[in-house]
C-alpha cells in the first residue's frame, strides 16, 4: 500500500455552453464577422477557466508537496502513495489481475466518497472506477479450403485489381478546390499525433511526394514535438503524415510524438497524457489528425 500512484484530477470548467456557441458562430460561413476567426488557446482557457476557489479547494484536499497545474488549474496532477489516496477517496483501491496476461491494475470496487465540498467541483478523479483495459486478441487464420457455396455468390464489392488511393483521387472525392494552403499565414497549421513507437522518416516522405504529389511545396514538418526516431518509421505514422500533407497541401504541418502507453496498459495510446501536454501550450494547430 506504500506504492506510489499518479493522480489526475479535473476541476469543473465554467461556461461550456458559451464556448460551444462561439465554436458554432466561428464555424458558420454565413457569419461574415466571425467565420474562421478561431479563439487562441489562452482565450479558451480564460473563457472556461474553473473558479479559483474550486482550484484552491482541490489543491488543499490533495495536500501534496508538488501539484502540476495546467489550463488555469483545470487539470491537477500529483503523486502519492496508495494509502494516501485511499484516505482521500474513502474506499480501498482493489488490485485486479488478468488470468491470461498477468496484467495488474488498480481500480475501486465501489463508488468513492469525496468530501462534500469536493464532489460538486470535480469532473474526473483517477484512478477510480475506470474501465478495464481491453486485451488485444491475435487473429488466427485457418489454413483450410472453404466449402463450395450452395448458391450463387454475391458480386465482390472490392475490385480484384489493386486500386491506388492517391492524394489526387481524395481531393476529387471530397471536392476540394484547386486552391492550396499558405503556410506563411499566421497559425495556418495542421498536425498529426503519433503514439506507441510510431515515427516518421523524412526520406520516405519525400519519396511519397515525388511519386504522388509532386506539386507539394512544403515537404518537411514545421515543428516536431517530442522525440522522432527516423530510423524506426511506422506504417501508421507515415501514412498519416503523407496524406495530411498532400491532401491539405502547402500548409505548415507539425508532428506530435507522445511516449508511453495507458497506465497499466502499454498497448493503448496515452491520450490523456497528450491532451494535458497540449494544455501547456499557448498556440495550437487548427487541425489534428489522430
Amino acid at each position: 500500500r506504500n506504492k506510489d500512484v499518479k493522480m489526475i484530477n479535473s476541476v469543473k470548467y465554467n461556461k461550456i455552453d458559451v464556448l460551444e456557441n462561439e465554436l458554432l458562430k466561428r464555424s458558420d460561413p454565413f457569419n461574415k464577422n466571425l467565420y474562421g476567426k478561431w479563439l487562441r488557446k489562452d482565450q479558451v482557457d480564460a473563457l472556461i477557466a474553473p473558479n479559483i476557489s474550486s482550484v484552491t479547494a482541490v489543491k488543499k484536499w490533495l495536500n501534496t508537496t508538488y501539484i502540476q497545474s495546467v489550463s488555469k488549474g483545470a487539470w491537477l496532477t500529483t503523486t502519492m502513495t496508495v494509502n494516501e489516496w485511499e484516505r482521500r477517496i474513502g474506499q480501498p483501491l482493489s488490485t485486479f489481475k488478468h488470468d491470461e496476461t498477468g496484467q495488474i491494475i488498480l481500480r475501486l470496487a465501489s463508488d468513492c466518497y469525496l468530501p462534500s465540498n469536493i464532489a460538486p467541483i470535480v469532473d474526473i478523479v483517477h484512478p477510480s472506477i475506470g474501465r478495464f483495459p481491453q486485451i488485444k486478441k491475435k487473429l488466427i487464420v485457418k489454413d483450410s479450403k472453404p466449402n463450395k457455396p450452395t448458391e450463387d455468390p454475391k458480386p465482390n464489392p472490392i475490385p480484384p485489381q489493386p486500386v491506388k488511393i492517391t492524394p489526387t483521387i481524395l481531393r476529387q472525392v471530397y471536392q476540394l478546390s484547386d486552391q492550396y494552403g499558405n503556410g506563411n499565414l499566421s497559425n495556418n497549421t495542421q498536425a498529426t499525433t503519433n503514439f506507441l513507437g510510431q515515427y516518421v522518416e523524412q526520406s520516405d516522405l519525400s519519396k511519397f511526394f515525388n511519386m504522388f504529389a509532386s506539386n507539394v511545396t512544403i515537404q518537411k514538418p514545421h515543428a516536431i514535438h517530442g522525440t522522432n526516431n527516423q530510423n524506426d518509421p511506422g506504417v501508421e505514422a507515415m501514412l498519416d503524415s503523407e496524406y495530411i500533407m498532400s491532401v491539405g497541401q502547402n500548409i505548415n504541418t507539425e508532428f506530435y510524438f507522445t511516449s508511453g502507453g495507458q497506465p497499466k496498459d502499454p498497448t493503448d495510446e496515452p491520450w490523456l497524457k497528450w491532451l494535458i501536454s497540449l494544455s501547456n501550450e499557448t498556440t495550437l494547430p487548427l487541425v489534428f489528425s489522430a
